[in-house]
């Protein structure tokens, strides 16, 4: 877990042990869970979800195993949407997430081929996903 200081009027919507027992079921297949520092003003993106596809990284060809599958970061949201952002990530964000990490497990073969990126904003009380290309 990687956790970085945040900018003064910003708290992050969940504790990791809260996303951690949150995201439980797909633990295994989650590469990495990051709290990060990004700010984004009036449309936060508060949770990235990526999957990272078994792709040769390097000139030299091979890939390495631990670089295959989910990296969840979740960012911080304006002090006083906290609350509101939590309860929205807990109650829809996260499973929303965990049912988008169970369709490449079931895909096929070209899904899961080519990096594919989600997005959770948090805005007006509302969450919304977004795929990224």
């Amino acid at each position: 877990m990687t956790r970085k200081k945040l900018p003064r009027g910003y708290a992050w919507p969940v504790t990791h042990s809260e996303m951690r027992d949150a995201i439980e079921p797909a633990s295994a297949k989650i590469v990495d869970l990051t709290f990060g520092s990004s700010t984004t003003g009036d449309t936060p993106v508060i949770m990235v979800a990526l999957w990272t596809a078994a792709q040769s990284r390097t000139y030299g060809g091979g890939v390495h195993p631990e670089s295959v599958g989910f990296w969840v970061s979740v960012n911080p949201v304006r002090i006083e949407r906290k609350q509101a952002a939590r309860r929205a990530l807990l109650e829809e964000g996260v499973p929303g997430m965990l049912a988008w990490m169970n369709g490449p497990l079931v895909a096929k073969e070209g899904w899961q081929a080519t990096d594919h990126t989600r997005v959770w904003t948090f805005k007006d009380g509302k969450l919304k996903a977004t795929d990224i290309k």
